[in-house]
């Protein structure tokens, strides 16, 4: 896209609100979403490359009655369609420290168009403590929302506003909350923090991961999950090779439950 209209566009942007549904599959729900989140949503239904990914994974990863947890849920795509794939036994929570995105999951659940798994919205960071800390809304799209003791992606451009937040950890949420089967993390270069603040939590409730990582911390992550006995296997990929370190998009699977990934390889290769 021409840099000239892609300002254009984000201009047009600011505050502006459209409703979409889900996919058939994934309960036909109602999503309010915003193009200022995600440039992309102005692309109709679920056709740009961030929204087609997080689909993709629910359909893949999400079983009926799991506990996921959604750690960045930005516009809640992923947290909706996983509540429809948990379904009633199941339980969703989102984490969302911006509260303009919050306000639009909100709106979401509102519908009364989502049946799936009970969605709870937690308006705070997940990072390494408990603390109150510094964030930053990313000029371009709010999806690039980082903080500020994070690198972020440098797509976020300069800050348009920077706010104070509420932060907590991943052993601490679990002293509050039902122990997750799946963790979805995509916290815009803090995942490292966030996953040495959940130590207790991987060791203890050895939930499966939808990882992004940043470059600055692939090595760091590698060895911190290498050594709680976790594999890195490329999200998108059969799941037959696992690598050495993480991909930006990681599917992170605990090395005693090799039977249950070989059922997943044998159901992804029916889809």
């Amino acid at each position: 896209m021409h840099p000239i209209i892609r300002q254009v566009l984000r201009k047009l942007s600011r505050n502006r609100v459209l409703t979409k549904r889900l996919p058939s599959e994934f309960g036909r729900g109602l999503v309010y979403c915003s193009p200022e989140a995600l440039l992309s949503s102005w692309k109709p239904g679920w056709q740009s490359t961030q929204a087609k990914g997080l689909l993709r994974w629910v359909k893949r990863f999400v079983q009926p009655g799991m506990r996921v947890w959604d750690l960045g849920a930005n516009q809640g795509i992923f947290s909706l369609a996983a509540s429809a794939c948990a379904g009633p036994d199941g339980r969703v929570v989102a984490f969302e420290p911006d509260l303009f995105l919050v306000d639009l999951i909100r709106r979401s659940l509102a519908s009364g168009t989502h049946l799936g798994a009970p969605v709870q919205l937690l308006p705070i960071a997940v990072s390494g403590s408990a603390c109150i800390a510094e964030f930053q809304i990313a000029k371009t799209d709010r999806a690039l929302n980082h903080l500020s003791s994070a690198k972020g992606n440098p797509r976020a451009g300069d800050a348009r506003e920077r706010v104070s937040v509420i932060c907590q950890s991943l052993d601490w949420l679990m002293s509050q909350l039902d122990k997750p089967d799946l963790l979805k993390i995509d916290v815009e270069g803090a995942e490292l923090a966030l996953l040495e603040g959940g130590t207790q939590l991987l060791q203890e409730a050895r939930p499966i991961l939808i990882l992004e990582t940043a470059p600055e911390h692939v090595r760091a992550v590698a060895e911190l999950l290498h050594g709680l006995d976790y594999s890195f296997y490329e999200v998108d990929s059969p799941l037959t090779d696992a690598l050495q370190e993480p991909a930006w998009n990681s599917l992170v699977w605990p090395n005693e439950r090799a039977t249950d990934l070989a059922s997943l390889r044998q159901r992804i290769s029916t889809q």
